[in-house]
């Protein structure tokens, strides 16, 4: 984009007549004030990152401080209100004992007793007479911990202060005060607050304990220059801001605390979703109209204790048409739109997500973008409705072909015991008919009574369509290859016969899959690369159709020449971990059908010596007897287990010519034959979400078949279920963990698994489980068969298309700056951080500045607008492009979304997605981190653009992706659960140095080869 000069003069003038004005209306663009210790130490004592800027030092304190307490808590109710007070108090006493700056060593008998006497202060009681020979003991009083923590945060932990005294080195302990800029300036929040003695000097602690004062900093500070500006003519008393912004702390702090977005001004009047074109809808919720701005601001708060307020707050994060739908509807203005919303608003229940601190999940401002995907967009009524809803209308915006009335319903009825399956019906475009189908038997089989037989049946059936799933991911088959094998799936009579008999289906089960799946995978597959009897396996064959094709590639790295193939490297980890799992294979089954086949027959032969034989060869693959008929010693056995090897001995022991002498019902040898059949399909979807080697549930041969689908019960309430989510608890007994409920959330059960291992480094921490499994579940694996190099281009030259807009613009303007920013990314980004990155003016904008306020999932998504949208920009969109001329336009943004996010949580997304999701900020809103967890995608973003940036092949990715991932994993440290900054950081710092490590560990692994082949020169002819 570019913007007309204006003169430099005209700038300079607009400038100072904005300093002029804020000196009128009261506030300062900052006054420093002390932070007693220095805001480094204050950092240190919150976890917060040292390297954050100083401008920002007031905001990422507060909000750390407003996350651990309830808004109306005393300051003295919050942890670490009380611990930065108790800093200072610390800081305080210190001094008065030892003075602004003290040296400390062990050199002389007085300096010994004066080190004993600080380290006496510390809590520490020091035994011994040299300092080399000294033993300390520590209290654990409140007072003594308080104390230590204060000497860890001015950055002189208590094991480094005794290491250096003991070795005979002075320590000086000399913790300096700092000053920071404080938001608005002292002038206005001593208007504000009706403090007209607060100071510099205690202006940090004074806010450290006022809760109500901490709130209202935030507040203000997510408002921009313009809007502040604004207030002042909104006041309309000729006070200016200051007399807004008292009346918003005094009478409406609650919900202007949350919703201060809701406030967007366009000169004197109000800038609401749906334009002026909504002013009636506005003036009739509101009683009063936009264009009278000091009678809207009161009402906008007040009505119905904030209600208003999140409303309008909720649809100003939409992007602007999909507001404009919400809010008039089809038919524009007018007295319908009026009443249409009349009723929309009052849909909403009065209180939700106003009255608590952390709002539910399923409010309206969570569907509110999936609202218009209906005609009449009203909210349902309960937090359930809202959930199926939005999980529903997310599958069919992606199959719109789903979109029947009757399949809807359906569809909607069994979200809650069964959504996690839904998930296939993402990845297999099998239509209405067979979506039916598929549903069906998921309700009737989630009804049947809870038995082992049952629990089989269960398992095949969502392994089966885990395994189809994955199919159509990797294109082994043409999408209606697929529908029809999965079609014939759902016809088996082991699923849709008699309940909980797997005995009744399981040779129709091995028939079709050898002669129709593995048939058809092998008819379609390359002719194999190595000896045939490996190629003839069909192990190998459905594995290598899970992966895809061989996509090897020869990269250029340090000066050398080097091969990778990350399909080849895909089949070993997958075959690994099966190779030590005690698992059925698909080899196995082919041996036992072989076998049953064979004994059918001398049975139907009446040759009792050969059924005999076969009986013992079949029972020998199905592991219950050795090649003698001895039955096979182990430990624990199951159900099909027992019964089936008490089958073959009485059999075995009958004699010649009685009548158990020909086996002809083999139903309890068939169980154990389902059984089996489900571990060497489970072995398969596990092998696929399974982490490193060095994992310890690759040690652990039962990790699979411990996988329980049973249904688990507790007052009534169905806790575990064959298709419900996926669960991981540790063992009873035994040590180890085991896996329950359906296979379609093993991505993240295995992947927190993993992360449990990692060797994280002192200090570093991760809010809680579900943040660290949205780091780890959906970003470390990529499918090697969607890796595509033109994909990871167009996220690379995405982000710095985003930057280079912030150079371009930065010409123009700033009003003018934050309004291109806020219709292109309105729904991205909070205005607050694009009214920063309109402040970037000439010389300011930089690839880094810009990175301070947007994160590279941000820079992603507003870059991919500015190259695929109408918005005039500088972006090539010739990597897309080329995508769709290979792909086809869906085949193209499936190779973008691998880049995406999975948003089970926010809109029901199981799969990777190319979907905006709102900023970090809006989903930390909510209690429950899922939703917040659903963003994590940066990390994946950074290091694809490292990837790109250094001139390397999207193949590799799934060497640094992962072992990336766990780096950052090591050492990020996050102040709080929702710290997402902290997460930014660290992947804005993956570069490609980190690459060379990881590329340099995969060469010593032998996953990266060095090519060998002729001179580039023969190569190319």
């Amino acid at each position: 984009m570019t913007a007309r000069r204006r003169p430099t003069t005209f700038r300079l003038f607009l400038v100072s007549l904005a300093a002029f004005l804020r000196s009128v209306l009261g506030i300062a663009a900052g006054d420093p004030v002390n932070v007693p210790g220095g805001p480094a130490s204050v950092r240190r004592l919150l976890r917060l990152d040292a390297d954050r800027p100083a401008a920002t030092f007031f905001r990422d304190v507060h909000e750390v401080l407003l996350f651990e307490g309830e808004s109306q808590a005393r300051w003295s109710d919050v942890e670490g209100r009380r611990t930065v007070v108790e800093f200072v108090r610390d800081l305080r006493g210190w001094r008065r004992e030892f003075g602004a700056s003290a040296v400390f060593s062990a050199s002389s008998k007085e300096d010994k007793q004066h080190a004993r006497r600080a380290l006496a202060w510390l809590g520490i009681k020091v035994e011994g007479g040299s300092p080399g020979s000294w033993t300390t003991e520590s209290r654990s009083d409140a007072e003594a911990l308080s104390r230590r923590r204060f000497f860890a945060a001015i950055g002189i932990p208590i094991p480094v202060l005794l290491s250096k005294l003991r070795a005979g080195e002075e320590v000086v302990v000399a913790p300096r005060d700092g000053t920071v800029p404080l938001p608005l300036g002292l002038a206005a929040w001593r208007q504000i607050l009706r403090e007209p003695g607060l100071s510099a000097a205690d202006a940090f602690l004074s806010f450290v304990e006022n809760v109500r004062a901490s709130r209202m900093l935030l507040a203000v500070d997510d408002l921009d220059a313009e809007t502040l500006d604004g207030l002042g003519a909104v006041a309309g008393n000729g006070a200016g801001s200051i007399e807004a912004l008292r009346f918003l702390f005094e009478r409406a702090l609650d919900s202007f605390s949350r919703f201060p977005e809701a406030i967007s001004l366009d000169g004197r009047r109000f800038d609401l979703p749906g334009g002026r074109e909504a002013d009636p809808v506005w003036t009739d919720l509101f009683g009063a109209s936009p264009s009278e701005p000091a009678r809207f601001l009161r009402q906008l708060y007040e009505r119905d204790a904030g209600k208003g307020a999140y409303v309008v707050d909720s649809l100003q994060q939409l992007p602007a048409a999909a507001a404009r739908a919400l809010v008039l509807g089809a038919e524009g203005s007018g007295a319908k739109s009026v009443e249409r919303f009349r009723r929309l608003y009052r849909s909403i229940r009065a209180g939700e997500g106003i009255a608590t601190a952390r709002r539910d999940p399923y409010d309206f401002a969570h569907v509110a973008a999936f609202l218009p995907l209906f005609p009449e967009g009203e909210g349902a009524s309960s937090e359930t409705e809202r959930r199926r809803f939005l999980f529903v209308s997310s599958l069919v915006e992606a199959r719109p072909e789903l979109r029947e009335p009757g399949l809807v319903a359906l569809l909607r009825s069994g979200v809650d015991r069964f959504f996690p399956a839904y998930a296939v019906l993402e990845d297999v475009p099998v239509g209405p008919e067979v979506a039916r189908r598929y549903v069906t038997l998921l309700d009737r089989l989630d009804r049947r009574k809870d038995s082992r037989a049952t629990e089989v049946v269960c398992g095949l059936f969502g392994t089966g369509a885990e395994l189809f799933a994955q199919l159509a991911r990797s294109n082994a088959l043409p999408l209606p290859a697929i529908r029809d094998l999965f079609s014939a799936y759902l016809e088996l009579s082991l699923f849709a016969g008699e309940p909980g008999s797997p005995e009744l289906g399981a040779t129709e089960l091995l028939s079709w899959l050898f002669d129709r799946l593995l048939a058809s995978l092998s008819a379609a597959a390359p002719a194999a690369a190595g000896p045939p009897e490996e190629a003839a396996k069909a192990d190998d064959l459905l594995a290598r159709a899970l992966v895809g094709p061989p996509a090897p590639v020869r990269l250029e790295w340090r000066g050398g020449r080097y091969l990778f193939d990350p399909t080849t490297d895909e089949l070993s980890r997958r075959r690994e971990f099966r190779e030590k799992q005690r698992l059925a294979s698909l080899d196995d089954l082919e041996k036992i059908r072989r076998a049953r086949a064979e004994l059918v027959a001398a049975a139907g032969r009446g040759d009792a010596d050969s059924a005999r034989r076969m009986l013992v060869d079949l029972a020998t693959h199905l592991r219950i007897a050795d090649s003698a008929g001895v039955p096979a010693a182990g430990g624990a056995s199951n159900e099909e287990e027992t019964a089936a090897r008490e089958f073959v001995t009485a059999a075995l022991r009958s004699p010649a010519g009685a009548p158990g002498a020909l086996p002809t019902d083999l139903r309890a040898l068939d169980a154990l034959v389902a059984a089996r059949g489900l571990e060497a399909m489970l072995g398969h979807v596990y092998s696929i979400s399974a982490g490193d080697p060095e994992d310890l549930y690759y040690q652990d041969p039962d990790f699979v078949r411990r996988h329980s689908f049973r249904r688990v019960e507790k007052g009534g309430k169905v806790l575990v279920s064959s298709f419900g989510p996926t669960t991981l608890a540790p063992r009873e007994s035994g040590g180890g963990s085991r896996v329950s409920g359906s296979v379609f959330g093993l991505p993240d059960v295995l992947g927190l698994l993993h992360a449990e291992q990692i060797p994280y480094k002192p200090g570093a921490f991760i809010g809680n489980e579900q943040i660290r499994s949205g780091l780890v579940g959906p970003i470390r694996r990529m499918s090697p068969a969607r890796l595509d190099d033109d994909a990871m281009t167009f996220v690379a030259a995405s982000c710095r298309t985003a930057e280079e807009l912030a150079v371009t613009l930065e010409g123009s303007a700033e009003r003018e700056r934050l309004r291109t920013w806020r219709e292109l990314a309105r729904d991205l980004v909070p205005r607050s951080r694009l009214a920063r990155v309109a402040k970037l003016g000439p010389g300011e904008a930089s690839a880094y500045a810009v990175g301070e306020e947007l994160s590279p999932t941000d820079l992603y998504r507003i870059g991919r607008r500015l190259a695929l949208g109408s918005f005039p920009s500088s972006a090539s969109p010739a990597a897309f492009e080329r995508l769709r001329e290979k792909f086809g336009e869906a085949g193209a943004r499936e190779r973008i979304a691998e880049f995406g996010p999975r948003a089970v949580a926010y809109d029901g997304r199981l799969r990777l997605t190319d979907r905006d999701l709102p900023a970090y900020e809006r989903l930390a809103a909510y209690r429950t981190p899922q939703l917040f967890s659903d963003r994590l995608y940066d990390w994946k973003v950074s290091v694809a653009r490292a990837v790109a940036e250094a001139g390397l092949p999207a193949a590799v990715l799934p060497v640094v992706l992962p072992e990336g991932v766990d780096k950052m994993l090591a050492d990020v440290r996050m102040a709080f659960a929702f710290d997402w900054r902290s997460l930014v950081r660290r992947g804005r710092a993956f570069d490609a140095r980190e690459i060379d490590l990881l590329l340099e560990e995969a060469l010593k692994a032998g996953r990266l080869v060095r090519d060998q082949s002729a001179d580039p020169v023969q190569e190319s002819e």
